[in-house]
This record gives C-alpha cells, structure tokens and sequence, in this order.
C-alpha cells in the first residue's frame, strides 16, 4: 500500500457520490468502496476515468482493515450507522458520518444517550455532514424570517 492519502466510501450510491468526488478533489490516490452488495464492476468506470487513483472495491468493512484508510466516509442508511461505527471506529482514526449520525428505535436507551456514548471517546473524530446554510434557507423561506446571520 502507497503512503498516499487513503480514504474509504461506505455506501457509494446516493450521497457517497459526492463524498467520492470530494475524495478526489482533495487528492486522496488510495480509495476503497464498499456497498451493500457486492459488484465486481463497480470500480471500474472509476479507474478508467481517473487513472492516477487506486481504486479498491472491497466485499465487506472488515476489508477496510487492508487498506490502513485516513478517512472513512460512512454513506450508508441511518439504520445501519450504529452497527457500522462500531466497527469503523477501531480501523480509522477520522470518521465522516452522513447525517443523523444513528438513530435506533430502542426504549430502553435513547438515541443521545448512545451519541453521547460514541462522541465521548477521544480515540476517534467523528464529523457529521450537517448542511446548516441549507436548513437555514428553507426556513427562511417558511417563515418568511427575513435575516438569518448563522
């Protein structure tokens, strides 16, 4: 494996799209991407596209674990995230989580109390997408607020 800068895509449909691109504007040469299921083409287009770039299509995030990523994106449906984090966070440092970081229909345990959980340890930094200027607009636009500053 390259000294290269290493990333990883979990769930490259959808948002992981952009997460992916974003990947490659930042100069990232190593990228591995996992999927719900696994496709032995998916990385294909990619390599032929971008042929600077290694591109790892991996069966399962325990193959994360090859690759020694800096970043791990995690893309996948929030009803996956927890089970995912739980596992990513021991094979990566940084961790961009897409929004809501986890949501878990669960009586006995609140879903704060599970983030809290995870955001507490220092081992790992964890960043959540949180698009701000977008749920700013559309509330402007709602409740014809007239200046919102942040």
């Amino acid at each position: 494996m390259s000294k290269k800068l290493t990333g990883v895509i979990i769930g490259p449909s959808g948002i992981g799209k952009v997460h992916l691109r974003e990947l490659i504007n930042f100069g990232f040469k190593n990228i591995g991407i996992v999927g719900k299921r696994f496709n032995s083409e998916r990385v294909t287009p990619l390599s032929i596209k971008h042929k600077d770039i290694n591109f790892y299509n991996l069966k399962s995030i325990k193959e994360i674990k090859k690759i020694k990523p800096r970043i791990i994106n995690l893309c996948s449906p929030t009803k996956y995230h927890y089970d995912q984090i739980l596992i990513i966070k021991n094979l990566c440092k940084n961790l961009i989580i897409e929004k809501p970081i986890l949501w878990i229909k669960n009586n006995k345990v609140s879903n704060l109390a599970i983030t809290k959980n995870l955001l507490s340890k220092k081992s790992n930094n964890i960043y959540v997408n949180l698009p701000m200027i977008s749920l700013a607009k559309q509330i402007k636009k709602k409740n014809k607020i007239l200046k919102i500053k942040r």
